[in-house]
């Protein structure tokens, strides 16, 4: 069982300081409501002289635990553990998520954890839970608590006028297009990475060279349409017009496919990953009486990505 847990960040702080405060979930898009539990154990850490850490799952739970229930996730593993670490937390651990781990009570549980850390406080939601059939409320890991050595922490939960932000909520409005509202949520714009494969280069012909986009798997693709976005290529980062779609005016049947027009680029990019940051969201993607009308239409979009992405 301790292979099942990678620890990243510094590790050598586990051993020195007067021990962890540490939480556990999955902590899918490390949203504001995530910044907002994570820097509370980071001011109680640094409080009590205490290491940070945070314990996140792969593959999601909901994967083992109902294989086809699981839902799109908003970040990779690798995001999100870059992400909890510019919090500033001191360690993150990917536990791999098994049907063992999910058949785990709520003490066993905690006897896996207290193998890798020194369990000082451990710090949750009001209404997380964890262990075999979500067993493990705060109250029973209280109670485990008082004879293991730590202490529980409930902290309370991040609102958006008055709704509670959770990852479901991103998730929502990301499949309805509404890309300002996600990145309200997450603190940051929602991000694709991806890699760059062949496509038909319609775009070439018409003008405007797209760069075929393929997403690792499992992670989600916003609503079809056109939108504002900026483009990491290596270091450097580029204004580009994105469609998310079907290309309605050549109604090829190929099926859904996202493509990026990067303004003022010039290069070959096949087979490089690309990072896709979703700005604005400028239009639906529409079905055009012929390719001149379509050409007229991407030089508009071009031009508002520009005013868009200069604000």
């Amino acid at each position: 069982m301790r292979n099942s847990l990678k620890l990243v960040g510094n590790l050598d702080i586990l051993k020195s300081s007067h021990g962890i405060a540490l939480t556990v979930g999955v902590f899918d898009g490390v949203h504001i409501g995530h910044h907002h539990l994570l820097k509370s154990i980071l001011a109680r850490a640094h409080e009590i002289g205490a290491s940070s850490a945070v314990v996140t799952f792969d593959p999601h739970p909901q994967r083992v635990i109902a294989p086809g229930s699981e839902p799109l996730l908003l970040t990779t593993v690798d995001e999100r553990v870059q992400l909890i670490r510019s919090v500033g937390i001191d360690v993150v651990g990917i536990l791999r998520f098994t049907r063992k781990i999910s058949r785990m009570s709520a003490e066993e549980f905690i006897d896996m954890l207290l193998k890798h850390f020194a369990l000082a406080e451990l710090w949750m939601g009001p209404d997380s839970a964890f262990g075999y059939r979500r067993q493990g409320t705060p109250q029973v890991l209280s109670e485990i608590g008082g004879r293991k050595g730590f202490v529980v922490r409930v902290v309370s939960q991040k609102r958006d006028d008055g709704n509670v932000i959770s990852s479901t909520q991103i998730r929502t409005v990301l499949l309805l297009g509404d890309v300002s509202e996600a990145a309200t949520l997450l603190g940051r714009p929602y991000a694709l990475v991806g890699v760059v494969v062949t496509g038909f280069e319609r775009g070439r012909d018409l003008g405007f060279p797209t760069a075929n986009v393929v997403p690792p798997p499992g992670l989600l693709v916003p609503a079809n349409g056109i939108y504002a976005v900026r483009v990491r290529v290596g270091q450097r980062d580029y204004d580009g017009v994105l469609n998310i779609g079907v290309r309605p005016t050549f109604d090829d049947g190929v099926g859904r496919s996202i493509e990026v027009h990067i303004i003022d680029f010039v290069g070959n990019l096949y087979g490089q990953q690309i990072r896709l940051e979703f700005i604005q969201r400028l239009r639906d993607e529409t079905r055009f009486a012929s390719v001149q009308q379509l050409v007229e239409q991407i030089k508009k979009d071009v031009e508002l990505a520009r005013v868009v992405l200069q604000r």
